[in-house]
């Protein structure tokens, strides 16, 4: 009943909405057909995980990057610090510290180190300390999409 509850009030926004997709990764193109506001957002959803539920995405929009779980019972409080430490391929693992905000881990897009994640082939994102979640994207389009979203950021 939830899931179609969601889709009816979702509905609306995705008949004015533009999906492109670069092999892994999609790019969202939200346009309010009241206001002519554009809300674009890039996404890839864990590549490991064989339940939904025990799955995430990583998102991207023009402000922000965002670790958006698929079950939202990861016991952090709204406002509460939690630990991200990301990794690409064999490089050197780089640790964060992001804000939890309706249920899904956030940081500014510009904190995030954009550049070693362009020409990789995988990022595994640790979420959490005490019981710490790992998960794993492909980054094959990464860099096509993420080119699309610094476009339609600007215009």
């Amino acid at each position: 009943m939830k899931k179609i509850i969601c889709c009816l009030l979702l509905l609306p926004f995705f008949v004015f909405a533009k999906e492109i997709k670069y092999k892994d990764w999609h790019v969202n193109i939200d346009i309010d057909p009241i206001t002519d506001k554009k809300n674009v957002s890039i996404f890839a959803g864990d590549v490991t995980k064989a339940q939904a539920s025990e799955s995430a995405a990583l998102m991207f929009n023009c402000e922000l990057v965002a670790l958006v779980p698929l079950s939202k019972n990861w016991g952090y409080n709204e406002g509460d610090k939690i630990k991200i430490i990301y990794r690409v391929d064999k490089e050197k693992p780089i640790e964060m510290e992001w804000v939890m905000h309706i249920g899904n881990a956030i940081a500014k897009k510009e904190d995030f180190m954009n550049k070693p994640i362009q020409n990789g082939k995988k990022i595994v994102v640790r979420a959490g300390t005490e019981s710490p979640r790992d998960f794993t994207f492909s980054l094959s389009g990464y860099k096509k999409a993420y080119k699309r979203l610094e476009k339609e950021c600007v215009n």
